[in-house]
């Protein structure tokens, strides 16, 4: 009788998410000797104990899984588990991240043509915002800015501003 060792869960498992951009999770871990193979399962909110397969990647030294889908502001665990010739180890840590919405892009201010002193801010619609606070710096560009609107309906993206300061 032959036994072979089993792999063992992967180690250092560990999670990159860029902040400034928010659209994409990397996972990386130390490859774990045996593995012909790896599984990423991901559990969303407060329930870490339903992980579900999210990805299967068929070779064991590969040690990244990029472009991890995520969900938008609620936690996110992942887990990475080892496959060999015998079955599944046990999954590795667990790693989270939180997610927020990106910024909105297209964001425009013009003129209400009807009244000189209101301005309209316009933006393109965030996939998964609950809403948008809106807020103005008045002066030079570094100056504190302050919220001039709070919208929490996500469908709506314009804001009409009044007020006596241009500068």
């Amino acid at each position: 009788v032959q036994v072979c060792p089993r792999a063992r869960a992967p180690r250092d498992v560990h999670l990159l998410y860029n902040t400034r951009t928010a659209f994409q999770a990397i996972l990386r871990w130390v490859a774990s000797p045996n593995a012909s193979s790896y599984i990423v399962e991901r559990a969303i909110a407060d329930d870490d104990q339903h992980f579900n397969r999210i990805r299967s990647i068929d070779s064991g030294s590969v040690t990244e899984a990029t472009d991890l889908p995520f969900i938008y502001g609620i936690r996110n665990h992942f887990r990475i588990v080892s496959v060999d010739h015998a079955g599944s180890s046990q999954a590795s840590n667990t790693v989270s991240i939180y997610p927020r919405v990106p910024p909105p892009t297209n964001v425009k201010v013009t003129f209400d043509g009807t009244d000189e002193h209101s301005l309209i801010v316009q933006w393109d619609p965030v996939m998964h915002a609950k809403g948008y606070a809106v807020q103005r710096a008045i002066g030079r560009k570094n100056h504190e800015f302050q919220t001039i609107g709070t919208l929490y309906d996500p469908c709506t993206t314009s804001l009409t501003e009044s007020t006596e300061v241009w500068g």
